[in-house]
């Protein structure tokens, strides 16, 4: 089974990557200067980038989106320079950091409360139900990370629970054909399944600011492009504001691409505290803030885990110059 999905990963990626530079090849061919490639993944915040389209958009002279199924493939394709920036959970910065050191942490989009969680199979309700059961995680830092974090807190040791390998994209479908016992998701998925009768033993709201999606680029892209780094974490902002002005019609419009009900999709929302630029300034300023306090505790525990090789100093990581660009009007 394990060797099946490595395989269609491997397959996955190779399509992913001639997509890619097919598209960066033609992009090349028609302006002197691209847009930013940013890759993204199914993640309800992320979408938030369309709904301030009125009042800040993206330009898609200066910014395209690249739709991924997984944050491996982002990741993935962020290390082979096939894109520019990367949507992705600070897990993946973190280690990414430790292979490519001018990796930068520009804009914190949200902390996850609640959006990401362990579910169970109707009837599997406590800690002690679970043991001895099969518990599917993306093997990624992420999926291994939250894994980790639930089983401390439900007093579960690792070697009670059998592990089973499942891409992100077979989430769905390999919990409600009964493959697993126990799910490590994020929504939609989460959501989705919840709506099912799925329940939820653990999630991010009980270790708030250790799961914070960040943008990520590199060091040469901050300096060779801040105008269009600008308009990216602009329009996030914008999305953001347009949300907590009328969140109702934001899920409504958003809802339907990732196969939710506007009530879910507002749901999954509500998981995360949304972070706008304001916010964004105050957590760069603050040295002994949630933030950094979340992120040095995601390193130990990364350590711990053998997910790291030692703690990266994350003063080169925390790059606040976009932010800072971003909120002069």
């Amino acid at each position: 089974m394990r060797q099946k999905l490595l395989n269609q990963n491997a397959v996955r990626f190779v399509l992913v990557s001639l997509a890619l530079a097919g598209t960066l090849i033609v992009s090349g061919c028609q302006s002197p200067e691209p847009p930013i490639r940013v890759a993204t993944v199914p993640w309800p915040p992320y979408d938030l980038l369309e709904a301030g389209q009125e009042s800040s958009p993206l330009d898609p002279e200066l910014v395209e989106l690249v739709h991924l199924q997984t944050p491996a493939e982002v990741v993935r394709a962020f290390r082979y320079e096939l894109v520019d920036v990367m949507m992705i959970t600070s897990h993946f910065a973190l280690s990414a950091v430790s292979e490519l050191p001018n990796t930068r942490i520009i804009y914190f989009v949200d902390v996850s409360l609640g959006g990401d969680a362990l579910l169970t199979q109707p009837g599997i309700e406590s800690a002690e139900a679970l043991l001895g059961k099969r518990v599917g995680i993306e093997a990624a830092p992420l999926g291994s990370y939250l894994l980790t974090r639930a089983l401390q807190n439900l007093g579960i040791p690792r070697e009670q629970i059998s592990i089973v390998e499942i891409d992100t994209p077979e989430h769905y479908s390999a919990f409600q054909a009964g493959n697993v016992d126990g799910l490590v998701t994020y929504d939609p998925t989460r959501a989705k399944l919840i709506d099912e009768g799925a329940i939820q033993l653990f999630g991010s709201e009980q270790i708030p600011y250790e799961i914070i999606d960040v943008v990520v680029t590199r060091s040469d892209v901050i300096e060779d492009r801040p105008q269009a780094l600008v308009n990216l974490v602009r329009a996030f902002d914008a999305g953001i504001k347009a949300f907590r002005e009328n969140p109702e019609q934001v899920a409504s419009s958003l809802a339907p691409m990732r196969e939710l009900g506007k009530s879910s999709y507002l749901s999954s929302l509500n998981a995360s505290d949304l972070l706008d630029l304001k916010s964004n300034r105050s957590l760069f300023d603050d040295p002994d803030g949630p933030v950094r306090r979340g992120l040095v505790e995601q390193c130990n525990i990364m350590v711990e885990q053998g997910l790291l090789v030692r703690v990266p100093s994350l003063d080169p990581l925390l790059d606040a110059s976009i932010v800072e660009q971003a909120s002069l009007r």
